[in-house]
């Protein structure tokens, strides 16, 4: 995961010097036509829908209501995470904003359906979305069992995610690399929130499954101690195999009787080595 973090927090240094330097890149204008040249029914309300989402009181709202739910049913960790990590995105935001001060698009350049103030570097919107619905993709992911349900709460929670940026191009709110900061800069401090989750609940980073707060600590417990009983259950019968000479019942479909193996055994054995 280090290595990750190492990759994504150069890459976003780079795009982030590039656009202090630069109002825009060439390749963002291009994108942003071809965004913004999109004509699907219904395709530019969804775009506002999605922004609206994450604009002005509406983020604190989900978060805070989010954090409530989590806390009602006892996850107090998750609720903790959820609240503070949105806080620290929205502040560290705020704070690049200020010292990146790359100016929003304008008119004549591309389309600006919908004005906003403020700086345009990273998108903040792309970031309450990463966190956010980043860290409950991943908690419906842990926690939930497997089945329909879960489905549908990874489906709906990953479309802010996937739409969020393409949204606030369309809207002329953001450049397309204003977008791809806010991604990476989501990423880092989501694959942070994760991290800091897993060492909580005591087990590694990037788990398939969480149940229960110690999981993990109980299956590596479990897993030890049938590795040992197995080692020294095979050994006494080994040994005991080797110094006598046992019969063994067999049981096969459509033929029933005993067979003495103790040979095949004991050569299998023999050559075993835990």
């Amino acid at each position: 995961m280090k290595a990750f973090l190492g990759v994504v927090l150069t890459l976003f240094v780079v795009l982030a010097v590039l656009a202090s330097r630069f109002p825009y890149f060439e390749l963002d204008v291009r994108l942003a036509r071809v965004i913004q040249s999109i004509t699907l029914p219904g395709f530019k309300t969804l775009m506002i829908g999605i922004s609206w989402a994450g604009s002005g009181w509406v983020p604190w709202v989900l978060t805070c209501a989010t954090g409530s739910v989590l806390m009602l049913f006892r996850l107090r960790l998750e609720a903790v995470l959820c609240v503070a990590g949105v806080g620290t995105g929205a502040a560290v935001n705020e704070l690049l904003k200020v010292l990146i001060a790359r100016p929003r698009p304008t008119e004549g350049v591309v389309e600006v359906l919908i004005k906003y103030r403020g700086q345009s570097f990273p998108s903040g919107h792309v970031v309450f979305f990463v966190v956010y619905c980043g860290f409950l993709v991943f908690l419906a992911f842990a926690l939930l069992k497997p089945g329909a349900v879960r489905k549908v709460f990874l489906a709906v929670l990953s479309l802010p995610i996937l739409l969020g940026g393409i949204s606030r191009v369309y809207l002329g709110a953001h450049w397309p690399s204003d977008v791809t900061g806010g991604y990476l800069a989501g990423g880092i401090l989501l694959a942070l929130m994760i991290a800091v989750y897993c060492r909580r609940r005591g087990g590694p980073p990037w788990p398939p499954n969480l149940r229960e707060p110690q999981e993990f600590d109980e299956v590596r417990q479990v897993r030890e101690d049938i590795s040992k009983s197995f080692y020294f259950k095979v050994t006494n019968l080994r040994s005991q195999i080797i110094s006598n000479n046992f019969k063994f019942e067999i049981w096969r479909p459509g033929c029933v009787g005993r067979h003495d193996v103790s040979r095949a055994v004991r050569r299998v054995l023999v050559d075993f080595s835990p």
